[in-house]
């Protein structure tokens, strides 16, 4: 009876453990999703600013078009440039959206998850959450193409 007890009183403090050890993890999950939004926040707030500073430069460039009839060709080809590059930031932060959007997915779902994790479910946790048939797959094919060729 006392050895029943004792592998009762084992697993309990087994038990105890994993779910302290499981709490840390779960902080520490939580930490670093509220870090991932903060700075998810903060990249579209200075995407809406590049937005803004374009359309500033543009609306000047119209307000001024009478006046400034002799460089016309040089505003228009600064602020066709000045397009381009706020196309470009644009772009890129939308990219760093996507990747930020699949990374609080994932670590949402290790948050639900009630045992242990291993690294080899987390990966399947992030291929899942970056299925091709997901409709992201355009954008993750595009990355992995040009890390290929980069790296080759």
């Amino acid at each position: 009876m006392s050895s029943q007890s004792g592998e009762q009183l084992d697993r309990t403090k087994t038990r105890e453990a994993a779910q302290r050890k499981l709490g840390a993890i779960q902080t520490i999950l939580s930490a670093i999703y509220d870090e991932l939004h903060d700075h998810d926040r903060e990249a579209g707030k200075k995407r809406d600013q590049v937005i803004a500073f374009y359309l500033l430069v543009l609306v000047a460039l119209l307000g001024a078009w009478e006046k400034i009839t002799p460089i016309r060709s040089i505003a228009l080809a600064t602020v066709w440039i000045a397009g381009l590059i706020s196309f470009l930031i644009v772009i890129h932060y939308r990219a760093w959206h996507v990747t930020h959007g699949a990374a609080m997915v994932t670590l949402q779902r290790l948050m639900l998850e009630p045992e242990p994790l291993t690294l080899d479910h987390c990966r399947e946790l992030w291929d899942r959450t970056n299925d091709t048939k997901l409709g992201w797959g355009v954008f993750w094919r595009f990355s992995a193409r040009c890390a290929e060729l980069r790296a080759g």
